[in-house]
């Protein structure tokens, strides 16, 4: 679930890109610049993570435009897959095609990387502290029910 943002410049095809690898920094490319640049590392949103993205990209550009850096984002499959770049809309709407796929709490809405359920509910959630802060609310209302 986790997305890695990365300067990349790619061996076989020589591409200089800024990568979003979904799958967090064990599914980025092998091609790795230091990560010297504002932007660069995890994220838990897609969103953030292309926001991120776009922040080294114009600071790569600035320093060095003679490199024509670009957007791309993929998943490897661990394989080091060189990603194809895209246009900055069509990484906007991958990003949010992820996000709007991500599991989120039934309580806060956040992303659920660690899920805590609460077993006699269908119900989700991203923290032990969400699940039984719900918990106490939903036998709360189970004993004013029974009070009236």
């Amino acid at each position: 679930m986790p997305y890695y943002v990365s300067r990349q410049r790619y061996y076989y095809s020589g591409e200089n890109v800024v990568e979003i690898a979904d799958g967090g920094l064990d599914y980025a490319g092998c091609d790795m610049l230091s990560g010297n640049f504002k932007g660069e590392g995890n994220y838990t949103d897609p969103r953030e993570a292309v926001d991120g993205a776009i922040m080294v990209l114009r600071r790569w550009q600035e320093e060095s435009p003679e490199d024509n850096p670009q957007l791309a984002y993929g998943h490897s499959l661990g394989m080091g897959l060189e990603f194809e770049p895209s246009e900055l809309d069509e990484v906007l709407a991958w990003a949010q095609r992820e996000w709007d796929g991500l599991p989120k709490c039934d309580r806060c809405g956040e992303v659920i990387e660690e899920e805590y359920v609460l077993y006699n509910y269908d119900m989700k959630f991203c923290s032990e502290r969400c699940a039984e802060t719900t918990w106490w609310e939903i036998e709360d209302d189970k004993e004013n029910e029974y009070d009236d």
